[in-house]
């Protein structure tokens, strides 16, 4: 069938479809291809501009736009490696004007791409901070799978992955890694926050097989999410519903008896549409009592009203069983032995999601956006020998915000409120020399509360400057109940408040390039179990909040376009930190550090068939005045962490990719005694895709180095001296896929 063909097809399809679905509204359908080729281009965005009414085109390059009050409209149609174009359509009711886009290759042009995790409509361009995008046809073509593939091409991330099975802690900028947990980065899907209420960031449930995009903003956004993203967002932007059946199905097997199934399906029914996902992964693991096996089901309904606007109703589902085979001493990591020091620990995790989200045009000035959540995880284990817990987590918070966008004004704004409530229940207890649990040691019942009020506003004072500024104020309240009396009762209430404030700029002297700053401050309230639930000789109920406050300046744009770079230089005050003593165990505000960097990011295209990527941060810190470490720098902050990669397309259809990753030497405490001499690893991936069909083999650490994915150590008192642990990384591994598009 011709192209002159095709188009009158299309053209025929969409009107008849809007003819019957809107008498009294019009549509803007049509397809996108590429002027190269005459392919179709799949998830192009195609949208009103001055609105976030829009639509991703599907597989055939097809997109329709629905609900259109008669009248003129500019569409833009908008992808990375491609110019954007617009064109002018007028809209009558009760049919659809039919627009054909065919988009000119450029390279890597993400400028015009709106960036959701901003709660406004801003484009990189506009967003005063670090940004880094990360597209569906990058995901795929990287083969990307978990949270940790998706980062290495971000500047700036260490991420630890202690036993391989998605407990990932992940910090930006060296915060945080003196916890066993991530904190201080938000992670959202769809704008909704997965984080529980206290800070921690539970990657585990999050599937990546619908992923859309994944955005990630460094630098505090606490006035806009309060005090769990102090250090950045991670927001994952799902697929919106096809508007016929689609699917997919992949297998992968793997070493050390690594099985993947994942699959995929979605379709719209007029007004309504659903994507379904799901996932089961195992793996025996490279060290003893390694196993890991989990299960997940995610899903996405969406339906538009005319009342009551766009709905998005989402719910995941994921439950999982871990061996925590323990860290090895210096002489077991350097001797490469697999036996950990824990003989009984691990964990089954039961993980559920539930999210409503509605979508409500009020007239042309204003949007009414509104979020209702559930969250709740069940936790039977525990990561010592001695010990077993029995946990459970339920929140239920919910958002309103009034969002403010008027095309030709020179200001927008958003104003909202928000409130979660996260109660808590645990129970510990002790575990004999044989792993049998034996007698209860506490027990109780913690509730969490954070209400916030919040404010930004875009101030376009110029024709190419755009002003950030806005506010937050969040109060945190704790209600411990003790259950546990026999040690005495530790039962508290007790209730934080604190201002978080923001200043960014975003200035375009040139067409591609954007000069950009902000300053912004955050806080990280302490966790309920620093405070009170520890227990009676570990706990310190007069903590006080950690304060974060971030300076940045930087530089972003493209050297014609074939060249994109950014580049941020920043320095932050981290003060009144909360640690562990490593001797007695009691929480305490240890003191301030200074973390001072430089984080720059290249990528270069020298044809259409090569992609090269390098990214370096420097970071210094140190602590300024804590009496024991004063001019230290802070325990597993590597100086310069180093990446590299390419990826080049073969015969079309063959993509090779090729990452390394170093990391430099750091002290694995605050003393300064024990050094870890970092490390690098080499990973590629290999794709074939015909027609419906794919393939891939990934190989990683392809020279097969020996290294520890997490350094740590520790003074022991009683034996006066040091204890080093490590866990070590996997050596070479293979995992090879298969799997069809539907």
């Amino acid at each position: 069938m011709g192209i002159i063909s095709k188009r009158s097809t299309i053209s025929l399809i969409f009107s008849f479809a809007i003819i019957l679905n809107a008498q009294e509204t019009g549509a803007i359908s049509g397809y996108v291809s590429t002027a190269e080729t005459d392919e179709y281009l799949e998830n192009v965005q195609v949208f009103i501009e001055n609105s976030s009414v829009g639509d991703i085109t599907n597989e055939n390059g097809q997109f329709n736009i629905t609900g259109l009050n008669p009248g003129t409209y500019i569409v833009k149609a908008t992808m990375m490696g491609y110019s954007p174009k617009t064109a002018k359509v007028s809209v009558e009711s009760g049919s659809a004007a039919v627009v054909f886009f065919e988009l000119q290759p450029t390279i890597l042009e993400a400028e015009e791409i709106f960036v959701t995790a901003t709660k406004m409509n801003k484009t990189v361009k506009n967003i005063g901070g670090s940004v880094y995008l990360v597209e569906a046809a990058e995901l795929r073509k990287s083969d990307s799978r978990n949270i940790e593939d998706i980062l290495t091409r971000v500047p700036g991330v260490f991420t630890e992955d202690k036993f391989h099975n998605e407990h990932n802690v992940v910090s930006f900028r060296g915060v945080g890694l003196h916890t066993y947990v991530t904190r201080g980065i938000l992670v959202l899907v769809d704008g909704i926050s997965v984080n529980e209420a206290m800070g921690r960031s539970v990657f585990e449930g999050l599937n990546l097989e619908n992923a859309e995009r994944v955005e990630i903003l460094k630098g505090p956004v606490s006035a806009l999410y309060g005090p769990n993203g102090i250090t950045g967002v991670i927001n994952i932007v799902t697929k919106k519903a096809p508007d016929y059946l689609t699917g997919s199905v992949n297998i992968t097997g793997g070493s050390f008896d690594t099985k993947r199934m994942a699959g995929r399906v979605g379709t719209r029914f007029g007004r309504y549409g659903i994507n379904a996902n799901a996932l089961a992964y195992s793996t025996k693991g490279y060290m003893v009592r390694n196993a890991y096996d989990t299960y997940k089901f995610n899903t996405r309904l969406s339906a538009e009203f005319e009342k009551i606007g766009l709905l998005d109703i989402t719910f995941d589902y994921s439950e999982s069983e871990s061996d925590y085979p323990g860290p090895l001493t210096r002489e077991q990591y350097e001797n490469g032995e697999k036996a950990g020091a824990n003989k009984y620990t691990g964990s089954d995790k039961q993980l559920v999601r539930f999210g409503i989200r509605n979508y409500k045009s009020l007239n042309e000035r204003f949007n009414l956006i509104s979020n209702l959540y559930h969250r709740s995880r069940s936790d039977l284990g525990h990561y010592r020998d001695t010990m077993f817990g029995d946990n459970g987590l339920n929140l239920i918070g919910g958002e309103v915000q009034l969002h403010s966008s008027r095309a030709k004004s020179k200001y927008e704004y958003v104003i909202g409120a928000s409130h979660d409530q996260e109660t808590g229940v645990s129970k510990t207890y002790q575990r004999d020399s044989d792993g049998i649990i034996t007698d209860l040691i506490d027990d109780g019942i913690s509730i969490y509360r954070i209400s916030g009020l919040y404010a930004q506003t875009d101030l376009r004072m110029l024709s190419r400057l755009t002003v950030t500024l806005g506010v937050r104020y969040d109060l945190v309240g704790y209600d411990w109940q003790d259950n546990f009396l026999s040690d005495g009762n530790t039962s508290e209430q007790t209730e934080i408040g604190a201002i978080s404030p923001k200043f960014g700029f975003a200035f375009n002297p040139f067409e591609r390039v954007t000069l950009f700053g902000n300053w912004g401050r955050g806080f990280n309230p302490p966790e309920m179990s620093q405070l009170f639930t520890a227990g009676p000789t570990i706990c310190n109920p007069d903590l006080k909040p950690e304060y974060l406050t971030n300076y940045e300046l930087g530089v972003r744009g493209g050297l014609g376009y074939r060249i994109n770079y950014q580049i941020s230089a920043f320095s932050m005050d981290f003060t009144n930190q909360v640690v562990a003593d490593e001797v007695t165990g009691i929480y305490a505000n240890i003191g301030d550090t200074e973390h001072n960097g430089i984080e720059t990011s290249i990528s270069i295209m020298p044809g259409r068939n090569l992609l090269i990527y390098l990214n370096h941060s420097y970071l210094k810190t140190s602590f300024v005045d804590n009496p024991h470490y004063e001019g230290n720098c802070l325990r597993k902050t590597p100086e310069n962490q180093f990446g590299t990669g390419l990826r080049l397309t073969l015969f079309k259809n063959l993509t090779w990719n090729l990452d390394y990753k170093w990391f430099d030497e750091y002290f694995m405490d605050n003393e300064e005694v024990n050094k870890y001499a970092g490390y690098s690893v080499v990973n590629t991936r290999l794709r074939f895709e015909w027609n419906s069909y794919y393939t891939s083999l990934s190989i990683n650490n392809l020279f097969n180095k020996q290294y520890a994915t997490w350094a740590y150590a520790s003074y022991q008192s009683w034996t006066r001296s040091w204890a080093e642990k490590f866990y070590p990384g996997w050596p070479i591994n293979l995992n090879l896929t298969i799997g069809i598009n539907i």
